[in-house]
């Protein structure tokens, strides 16, 4: 091979590269939802769950909030589980919360984010609130 054209090569992915390494700072603007997480929680659709960990980030085209909360099952002695939810605000009083993910459908009452608003898992916000963990 032409060393120009490994040369070429090799600046053209270090971008890519550099997308892949070990950064551990998250790539959104975090959020502390730890004031929501109790009401979060408080709709517990068996055992009980409690809050280890919950961070949010502000969706960029609307007032909601998704909030990656990590949680232990009364119960399970295995690691914290985690899911999504959406919030009109990270007070505990706040007047919409609704599951977005799995993990939030199975073990709170909420609504279901997608039934409601179309809000699918997968998207940008809830990969930015869970990178928030």
């Amino acid at each position: 091979m032409n060393p120009r054209l490994g040369t070429v090569i090799l600046l053209l992915a270090l971008p890519l590269l550099a997308a892949c390494g070990g950064d551990d700072e998250p790539a959104a603007d975090c959020l502390d939802a730890t004031k929501i997480a109790p009401a979060i929680a408080g709709s517990a659709s068996g055992a009980k769950i409690t809050p280890v960990e919950a961070q949010a980030v502000q969706s960029e085209s609307s007032d909601l909030y998704y909030v990656a909360m990590s949680f232990t099952i009364e119960g399970d002695d295995g690691e914290p589980a985690t899911g999504v939810w959406i919030t009109d605000s990270l007070e505990p009083d706040a007047s919409a919360i609704m599951s977005v993910d799995a993990m939030a459908k199975e073990f709170t009452t909420w609504p279901d984010a997608e039934e409601v608003h179309e809000i699918s898992y997968p998207n940008d916000n809830t990969d930015a609130a869970e990178s928030c963990l």
